[in-house]
């Protein structure tokens, strides 16, 4: 006769479906975070908590701006951290508020702004008070992405995460292939963002595949060689930019 033993935690994460639909009928009306891009909104509804969404493209089809505007669209409310493995803290920060203000990147970065250009730089939205957090630590896992995000949800509230990018993230287990390592990360940001109801905004390569047909327009299969990121993502956006040269071709 089998005997089994039942844990109190056992039951987490187990609801009737009476329950659940009473929360539907009564509750608050589920929180969504716009993308910032109105036709992207229309489509989407916006990105909901306990989901993660992949952007995906080729090296320098704008991912990482991508990213960056949909962080500075973020609510005040909706805390966010931004980590990034390619970028440094202050790269991120001088591409922030040079889209905030309209002021040229480069006048940013070498600081060759005028008097009025300083001034609205002083008034713009990264030196308020932004809700948003950049971790710019090398080498990272997605096990420490998610302490971190799990201290920070406790202390302070979480809404969206973002990892800009999953190729250069570490792996927890040693001597794993390509493929596996990319399945352990897509499966841990699902973990993650379900965990804590979260959104997790994971930035990707894509193949070689798009550079080899003649438009260079990315297809949904491209992901496959990424583990299992095709399956374990809610939603993808496939960015293209039909006058863009790969350069790695």
């Amino acid at each position: 006769e089998s005997i089994i033993c039942i844990q109190e935690n056992d039951h987490a994460g187990i609801s009737s479906i009476p329950e659940v639909a009473l929360e539907v009928i009564q509750g608050e009306p589920e929180t969504k975070i716009m993308t910032g891009f109105k036709a992207l909104d229309r489509t989407m509804k916006g990105l909901r908590k306990g989901r993660v969404l992949t952007i995906a493209g080729r090296p320098g089809t704008g991912k990482t701006a991508f990213a960056l505007r949909v962080l500075d669209q973020l609510p005040n409310e909706e805390r966010a951290i931004y980590f990034s493995l390619e970028m440094g803290k202050r790269e991120i920060t001088e591409r922030l508020m040079a889209a905030q203000t309209l002021i040229k990147l480069d006048k940013v970065i070498n600081k060759t702004f005028t008097e009025a250009d300083k001034s609205k730089l002083i008034e713009s939205k990264s030196m308020s008070n932004y809700n948003v957090l950049i971790d710019d630590s090398p080498g990272i896992s997605i096990d420490r992405i998610k302490a971190k995000s799990r201290i920070e949800k406790i202390k302070h509230g979480l809404s969206v995460i973002f990892i800009d990018h999953i190729g250069l993230l570490n792996s927890t287990t040693r001597g794993l292939k390509a493929y596996e390592r990319m399945t352990e990360i897509s499966k841990g940001m699902k973990e993650l963002a379900k965990e804590l109801d979260i959104t997790v905004i994971a930035l990707s390569q894509l193949n070689r595949s798009p550079a080899e047909r003649k438009n260079g327009e990315p297809l949904l299969s491209d992901l496959r060689d990424s583990g299992s990121i095709e399956q374990d993502s809610d939603q993808v956006i496939l960015l293209y930019n039909p006058e863009y040269q790969d350069s790695t071709n």
